[in-house]
């Protein structure tokens, strides 16, 4: 699966080379957004998880949709695109 997915690839080269000393996190809208498998979403998330990344969903029940579009499109603007559908946030730890 990791092989057809070159920009997942290098969003997961990006975390290990960034996020050194820090919490990389892959936000994806839904699960789905990984891969709609679960054994080909497994693997890709695996592979977050073996750069001490982690991957967050926000299509929860718990979160409303006028709020996830406001969080999204600020990290959007607190971030730097590196790719297509690829936005890196640093995150500092620093809670609001």
């Amino acid at each position: 699966m990791a092989e057809r997915r070159p920009f997942w690839i290098g969003m997961v080269a990006a975390m290990k080379h960034e996020g050194q000393g820090f919490n990389a996190v892959c936000l994806v809208a839904s699960w789905e957004r990984i891969a709609y498998d679960e054994r080909d979403r497994a693997q890709l998330r695996q592979l977050v998880s073996d750069v001490d990344g982690t991957c967050v969903a926000i299509d929860g029940g718990s979160v409303p949709p006028s709020s996830r579009d406001a969080a999204l499109r600020r990290l959007r603007a607190s971030g730097e695109r590196v790719g297509p559908g690829v936005t890196l946030v640093r995150h500092n730890g620093a809670t609001a």
